[in-house]
């Protein structure tokens, strides 16, 4: 069965002229590309690192019984987690679903966070090891494999997409009461990739597509630049998201890649 959205994704395709076609297959891409690539990934390499060394902390913290330096701990680890949403499933996704896999929180962040901020932390340390143990092993990964121009357009589209589809609505770290923040670095992780991978080339091959998907950007981050989640306009929120997701996926064929699904 179609899914009702995707249907209107069409319809906003179509009204706001993005033109979604199947793209070329990949050539030779611009040094430009490559470029922003490479320095993309070294941003990327620093925040797993982070997030790696704030799961460090939280194991060193629950092991001495200290919940408020683990719970610290943990908000420090999963920010810098959620900014890099942008390339953890879709490059990485052994090890995204052992760390993050919400909502089926039985492991990972989500696991150590209802037990956290519900003030009952006994017998977390295996799932916090694991955590640390996982987030190691990304950081050894990401500099073995690094990042690709495809698996950031993709990542990133998909990213984008679920911000209205679900994020929209809240929930995802109801325990922590950081759901507005997730979206806030999700969203903070998109408009680095996209500023610093995509709208360089993008500005010279489609200077009008360029500028369709910073204005939705732009948009995006007014509507969650809020005092809480209940103050942020979702309807607005959810149409910016489609509108950039489909420019990100518009502009593969400028970009000398494939388009990405929007859906997993």
């Amino acid at each position: 069965m179609t899914n009702p959205r995707f249907a209107r994704l069409s319809a906003v395709a179509a009204a706001v002229g993005l033109g979604i076609l199947a793209a070329a297959a990949p050539g030779a891409r611009a040094t430009a590309l490559d470029d922003g690539v490479a320095s993309y990934t070294a941003r990327a390499v620093v925040q797993i690192d982070r997030a790696r060394d704030g799961a460090v902390r939280l194991q060193q913290r629950v092991a001495v019984h200290d919940l408020a330096g683990a719970r610290a701990a943990w908000l420090e680890s999963h920010v810098d987690w959620e900014r890099s949403e942008t390339f953890t499933g879709e490059l990485y996704g052994d090890l995204d679903e052992a760390i993050d896999p919400w909502p089926d929180a039985k492991s990972g962040y989500h696991l150590i966070e209802a037990r956290l901020f519900a003030g009952d932390p006994s017998g977390i340390e295996p799932a916090v090891a694991a955590l640390a143990a996982k987030l190691t092993e990304f950081s050894k990964q990401i500099r073995q494999k690094g990042l690709t121009a495809q698996g950031l357009l993709n990542g990133t589209a998909k990213l984008t997409f679920e911000i209205g589809e679900n994020k929209a609505a809240g929930g995802e770290s109801a325990a922590s009461g950081t759901s507005l923040a997730d979206m806030r670095n999700n969203v903070q992780g998109i408009d680095d990739v996209f500023t610093i991978v995509f709208e360089p080339l993008l500005k010279t091959k489609n200077p009008e597509l360029a500028a369709n998907a910073r204005r939705e950007l732009s948009v995006i981050e007014t509507a969650i630049n809020v005092p809480d989640l209940k103050s942020v306009d979702q309807p607005t929120l959810t149409k910016a998201s489609e509108r950039l997701a489909l420019a990100l996926k518009a502009s593969a064929t400028d970009l000398g890649l494939e388009a990405p699904s929007l859906e997993d």
